[in-house]
């Protein structure tokens, strides 16, 4: 079964700008992602700086495991205009990865 539209029965999509989030919209949307952080990763996680707001998580594949050979803190800073503007992301290798690798998870 086909069916046959003219440009005169499509409906018109109009693209605008995307809105800009306020200081204060800003600050609600990264405490409200942190708190869900913290309730996801209860005992890996850490608020290293409120301002500007710094958090780490700690992460290995199988925690208190002697099966873990891989285990790393994922740093990130995240800027006042966050979600608009990205966060910077750091890992620090605790043990299992070579520079070149932790480059390429940066990358």
């Amino acid at each position: 079964c086909f069916f046959y539209l003219s440009s005169s029965t499509l409906p018109t999509i109009s693209i605008e700008t995307p809105f800009h989030l306020s200081s204060m919209d800003h600050a609600e949307e990264q405490e409200m992602e942190v708190e869900a952080l913290e309730a996801i990763y209860v005992d890996e996680f850490s608020k290293t700086s409120e301002d500007p707001l710094e958090f780490k998580l700690f992460l290995e594949p199988f925690p208190g495991s002697n099966e873990s050979h891989v285990a790393v803190d994922l740093i990130m800073k995240i800027p006042k205009e966050y979600p608009e503007v990205l966060p910077e992301i750091d890992i620090q290798v605790k043990k299992g990865l070579s520079e070149k690798q932790r480059e390429e998870l940066l990358g």
